[in-house]
């Protein structure tokens, strides 16, 4: 697949696309109850949902977010995360599936 470009909020954009192997569906990880420190791993899981996520070569899978922060980190980005929002909470975890808590910048 190649790169290209979209418009989002009229404006042209860069599409990058990765060739991540997604993994047989896994019982969804309830990351939205992490609280900072946490990590992804211990979030409790709920057999009646489930989800794909991106599997390494290791065979762990993981969420894609925490691929594309570790991306944005190493390209030089000052803070990236993935976030996670349902029934009111708003968590952030960053490249290392650790729950983070938001900087003033983003509770701004």
């Amino acid at each position: 697949m190649e790169d290209g470009v979209t418009l989002l909020g009229g404006k042209e954009v860069k599409v990058i696309r990765k060739e991540w192997k997604s993994g047989p569906p896994q019982p969804y990880r309830k990351s939205y109850n992490l609280l900072p420190g946490q990590s992804w791993h211990d979030a409790e899981i709920t057999p009646g949902q489930m989800e794909h996520y991106v599997q390494l070569d290791s065979g762990e899978q993981i969420p894609v977010g925490a691929l594309i922060a570790a991306e944005l980190s190493g390209e030089g980005a000052h803070f990236s995360v993935f976030t996670e929002m349902w029934a009111g909470k708003f968590v952030m975890v960053d490249e290392h599936l650790k729950c983070v808590e938001p900087t003033l910048e983003v509770r701004k």
